[in-house]
């Protein structure tokens, strides 16, 4: 999921370097630099879902309760 959200950006990026209409590229680059955020955002909450429930399993096992 993520290496295709990735790609994705890729791709916009690449639209937004050939692009020629400067008005339509101003856009493109705010939709793009939201996304960018959007996304690094959902891997920063996932990341901190892992280590959450790593940190709790880690605990549950070190007290031996599940």
């Amino acid at each position: 999921m993520i290496v295709e959200e990735a790609e994705e950006v890729r791709t916009l990026d690449d639209k937004i370097v050939n692009h020629n209409d400067i008005e339509d590229l101003s856009s493109e680059l705010v939709e793009g630099k939201s996304y960018s955020f959007d996304l690094e955002l959902k891997i920063q909450r996932l990341r901190d879902n892992y280590i959450e429930r790593f940190t709790r399993r880690k605990q549950q096992w070190a007290t031996g309760t599940r």
